[in-house]
């Protein structure tokens, strides 16, 4: 801001050099001693409506003091602005708001702390906003740093350092929260599912097929981590070469079915694992996360769960 005011200074011929000197310089003690009406735009804009102000006023200085952290890691504050709504929407009071949106905060630092070590950090700020929304919405439903790390890790090993990786990563962490939801796995066996669907020659869009898989198992008898086992092994020893995907392999006999077929959902983009689940289903996202190549989209209406909630 102080660089196109300067500029637009400078440009008057009416003025002197020394006039634009002092005009920056008066713009560089602003930035300094009001960071939030540079920074935090769009949380400050929400604090501006009356409604809001009035009912979330005590908590509107430490939020701001957020918004300002999350514009200084390369990321828009409108990932807090949505979440405030969301809080208002749902009369969540105001210590439960705050305390939700300092978590978010905290998962924005290490979800960007990631993404920066392995140089898939972008630096456009929409792109690498919509991505680390996506992995917020893992985070919060239990998927954990370490996980994060491992997953985007080994994607990279398959898929290069390239933005299909993250993508790639997400996708199968997202196949893990439901799975873990359904069947509560174990972390040996979150990560071991994680690793598989990444290292597999199967498109993305295809790894919830697994989850279809583990149903029909699930309801052959198997539970847990019996039926991912059951599952992995039919998803790789149905393949053709690895680029068979999980539903298609899992087509042949199932203990318990006829022909192999019976029990199995078809054309399942997700929901084939509500059958037969297990307690802990509520705990996951509200959401599903989109593939970054997205980005471009916009940040609004992305984050999943809702502030306060057990999924943080």
């Amino acid at each position: 801001m102080a660089k196109v005011t300067a500029k637009r200074i400078w440009h008057k011929k009416t003025r002197t050099i020394s006039t634009s000197f002092f005009a920056c310089i008066a713009m560089a003690v602003l930035m300094l001693s009001a960071p939030s009406l540079l920074f935090a735009q769009e949380v400050e804009a929400w604090f501006k409506k009356p409604t809001n102000a009035a009912l979330y006023s005590q908590v509107r200085e430490d939020v701001i003091a957020m918004a300002s952290k999350m514009q200084a890691l390369g990321l828009s504050d409108s990932i807090l602005a949505s979440r405030l709504e969301e809080g208002a929407r749902k009369k969540v009071s105001p210590n439960i708001l705050q305390a939700s949106l300092q978590g978010d905060l905290q998962r924005a630092i290490a979800a960007a702390s990631i993404l920066k070590e392995n140089g898939l950090f972008s630096s456009d700020k929409k792109k690498a906003t919509a991505a680390v929304e996506q992995i917020l919405i893992l985070m919060r439903a239990g998927t954990s740093e370490d996980e994060f790390r491992i997953s985007l890790k080994a994607a990279i090993a398959k898929s290069g350092k390239r933005e299909s990786a993250l993508s790639r990563a997400i996708s199968a962490l997202s196949v893990v929260v439901e799975a873990h939801a359904t069947y509560q796995l174990n972390g040996t066996d979150r990560e071991r599912l994680a690793l598989a669907l990444i290292a597999s020659d199967m498109n993305e869009k295809r790894f919830d097929s697994i989850l279809a898989s583990m149903n029909a198992f699930a309801q052959a008898g198997y539970r847990g981590s019996e039926a991912l086992t059951k599952a992995l092994e039919k998803a790789s020893l149905g393949a053709s070469g690895g680029h068979e995907s999980a539903d298609e392999g899992a087509a042949g006999s199932v203990p318990g079915t006829q022909n192999g077929s019976q029990g199995m959902p078809q054309g399942n983009q997700g929901g084939g694992a509500q059958e037969g689940k297990t307690q802990g289903s509520q705990h996951a996202p509200t959401e599903k996360p989109q593939p970054p190549a997205s980005a471009n989209q916009g940040s609004h209406g992305k984050t999943g769960g809702s502030p306060g909630s057990n999924s943080r």
